[in-house]
C-alpha cells in the first residue's frame, strides 16, 4: 500500500502570553523584536546615506517597533498589578503571623498570681517615691497614662486582675501643681482620686503630697480628709496652713506609722504644727528644714519615735532630743558652716545602736562631725557612718573624732565615707588610722576614700604575730582608690579570708 504524504503543518502563532495570577491573556501575540541593524552604531555616527538594501530592514523595524512597544507596556502593566497582588498577600501573611504568635505567647496563658507579681513591680513603691519625693516632676498617681490605670486598660483579664489587687493602688501620690493649673478639671481629679482610694479598698496607704499652695483649696481635698485613717506612710511637702487643715483630722492618724516633712516652704513666724501629736503608732521621722522649721513647735510623739532623719540647718531640733528615749537609729546631715550648731549641751539617747553623721560642704568647717559626735552620749550604739557630701571645694580635711571612749570601742560595724577626700595628705592619713585603731572591734568595715596606702593596708593584714582586727569578716571599699597595687591589696583580702575561714565564722571581703 502506498504510503500517505503527510501535509506540512502550518506555522504555529507566537504564543499569547498569559498572566499567572488572573490567567487574563493578552489581546494579540507576544511580538518579536529583531536585533539591530549590524550597520546602526556607524550610521548614528554620521551623516551618511543608507543604501537601498538597507532601507528595507529600517522600515520593517519602524513598523513593527510601536507593537512590540504596546506588548511590552502591557506586560508591564501586568507585572506591576502581579507584583502588588503577591505584596499585599505578603502583608496579610504577616500580620497572620503576628496574630498568631499573639495568640500563642506565654503570656495569655500566665496564672493570674503571676500577673499580680508582675504588675507590683510595674508601680512604684513607697521607698521609691520617698527616695525621690522631693523632685517635683515625680509620679503623679492620677495620670490615666501611667501605673495602674494602664495595667487596668489592656484587656478584660488583666483589668479584672488589676482591680482585685486593693495592694496595687495602695501608693498613691499626688501633685496638686499639676491640678490647680488644670483649674478647667477639678471635679475630674476629685473623681479620679476618689476612685483611686475606692480601687486601694481598706489597704494601709503609702501617700505623697506635693503643693506649692494650700491643698485645702482644692476640692479633691475632701477627699484626701476621708483617706486619713488608712495612711500608714506619709511624705509631705505643703505650706503649714495645710498641715493646720489636716490637723483638723488629727484624730484619724492612729494607723501612721512613718512620716517624711519636707519643711522649704515654711513660713519663719512661729507656729503650733499639731497634724502628728495623735499619731500614736509613729515610729519614724524624716525631716527637711529651710532654717526656720525648728522655730515652729512640732508636737508629736517624740518619746515613741525608734528612727529618725534630720537634715538640719539649724541647732533648733536638738531641744526634742531629751524625748527621744526609745530611738535605736539616728541619722543627722548637718551644714559645715557658717552658723555654728550649738553642741556645748550634753545628750543621752540610751538606745541608739545605729548612729549617722554627715557634714555638709567643705567651705567652713564651723561645724564638724567629731564636735557633733562629742555631743551626743550613746550607751548602745553598735554601728556608726561618718562622711562627708555635697562637697564645695575648700579644705579638704577629714573630719573624724580624735577620741572614742568605752562602749564606743566596742563598735559591730563602722562606715567612713568621704569619697573625695585624699588620704596621701599626711593630715588625713593620720587621723583614718588613728580611727581605724580605735575600733579593733569591728566585725564590718565600710571605706569610700581616695588613695589608701600602704600603712591602712599594712594595719588591715593580719600576721602570725599581729592582727589588729580579729573579729572583722567583711570589708567594703566602695568606690575607693589605692596607691599600691592590685596585688597588695588582693593579698591583704586572702590573708583576712584565711582568719575567718580559720573561725568557721563565714564572710566577705572585697
Amino acid at each position: 500500500m502506498a504510503k500517505k504524504s503527510r501535509k506540512p503543518s502550518a506555522p504555529s502563532a507566537p504564543p499569547k502570553p498569559t498572566c499567572l495570577k488572573c490567567g487574563f491573556i493578552s489581546s494579540h501575540p507576544q511580538a518579536k523584536r529583531e536585533p539591530p541593524h549590524p550597520r546602526l552604531k556607524a550610521l548614528l555616527s554620521t551623516n551618511a546615506p543608507l543604501l537601498e538594501a538597507e532601507k528595507t530592514s529600517f522600515h520593517k523595524a519602524k513598523e513593527d517597533l510601536p507593537l512590540v512597544i504596546s506588548d511590552l507596556d502591557e506586560r508591564i502593566m501586568q507585572t506591576q498589578q502581579l507584583l502588588h497582588a503577591l505584596m499585599e498577600e505578603r502583608a496579610q501573611a504577616a500580620v497572620d503571623l503576628r496574630h498568631a504568635k499573639a495568640v500563642l505567647h506565654p503570656m495569655r496563658a500566665l496564672p493570674d498570681d503571676i500577673l499580680c507579681e508582675i504588675f507590683i513591680y510595674n508601680t512604684p513603691t513607697w521607698d521609691e517615691m520617698a527616695e525621690a519625693g522631693r523632685r517635683l516632676a515625680f509620679y503623679d498617681s492620677l495620670d490615666a497614662r501611667s501605673g495602674p490605670w494602664v495595667l487596668a486598660q489592656v484587656c478584660r483579664n488583666w483589668r479584672s486582675v488589676a482591680l482585685s489587687m486593693p495592694s496595687l493602688w495602695s501608693c498613691i501620690s499626688l501633685d496638686f501643681n499639676v491640678y490647680f493649673r488644670q483649674r478647667d478639671r477639678p471635679a475630674d481629679v476629685a473623681l479620679q482620686l476618689a476612685l483611686h482610694l475606692q480601687r486601694a479598698r481598706r489597704s494601709p496607704l503609702s501617700i505623697r503630697i506635693e503643693s506649692m499652695s494650700d491643698i485645702n483649696l482644692h476640692s479633691a481635698f475632701p477627699i484626701v480628709l476621708s483617706s486619713m485613717s488608712q495612711w500608714r506612710h506619709l511624705h509631705i511637702r505643703t505650706p503649714v496652713s495645710s498641715f493646720h487643715e489636716l490637723g483638723r483630722c488629727k484624730a484619724f492618724l492612729e494607723s501612721l506609722e512613718e512620716v517624711h516633712i519636707d519643711a522649704s516652704i515654711f513660713p519663719i513666724q512661729t507656729q503650733d504644727i499639731e497634724t502628728f501629736k495623735m499619731a500614736s503608732n509613729l515610729r519614724q521621722l524624716k525631716l527637711y528644714e529651710n532654717g526656720h522649721f525648728y522655730h515652729h513647735n512640732l508636737h508629736l510623739g517624740w518619746s515613741q519615735l525608734t528612727h529618725l532623719f534630720a537634715r538640719i540647718d539649724s541647732d533648733g531640733i536638738f531641744r526634742y532630743f531629751k524625748e527621744l528615749k526609745n530611738l535605736v537609729s539616728l541619722r543627722l546631715m548637718f551644714p559645715s558652716g557658717p552658723r555654728k550648731l550649738d553642741v556645748s549641751r550634753r545628750i543621752t539617747l540610751p538606745k541608739v545602736q545605729y548612729l549617722s553623721l554627715r557634714r555638709r560642704g567643705s567651705a567652713h568647717m564651723v561645724n564638724t562631725v567629731a564636735g557633733v559626735f562629742d555631743m551626743l552620749d550613746l550607751p548602745s550604739l553598735r554601728m556608726v557612718t561618718f562622711g562627708a557630701t555635697e562637697i564645695d571645694g575648700g579644705t579638704m580635711l577629714l573630719d573624724l573624732p580624735t577620741s572614742l571612749s568605752y562602749p564606743y570601742r566596742q563598735l559591730d560595724a563602722m562606715s567612713l565615707e568621704y569619697p573625695k577626700y585624699d588620704l596621701a595628705v599626711p593630715v588625713n592619713k593620720s587621723r583614718f588610722l588613728n580611727i581605724l585603731s580605735q575600733v579593733s572591734d569591728v566585725t564590718q568595715l565600710s571605706l569610700d576614700v581616695q588613695n589608701i596606702g600602704a600603712d591602712v593596708i599594712k594595719k588591715l593584714t593580719p600576721t602570725d604575730d599581729v592582727n589588729y582586727f580579729p573579729r572583722l569578716n567583711t570589708i567594703n571599699f566602695h568606690r575607693s582608690t589605692f596607691t599600691v597595687s592590685q596585688k597588695v591589696v588582693q593579698d591583704m583580702l586572702e590573708s583576712r579570708k584565711k582568719v575567718v575561714d580559720a573561725s568557721s565564722g563565714g564572710g566577705s571581703v572585697g
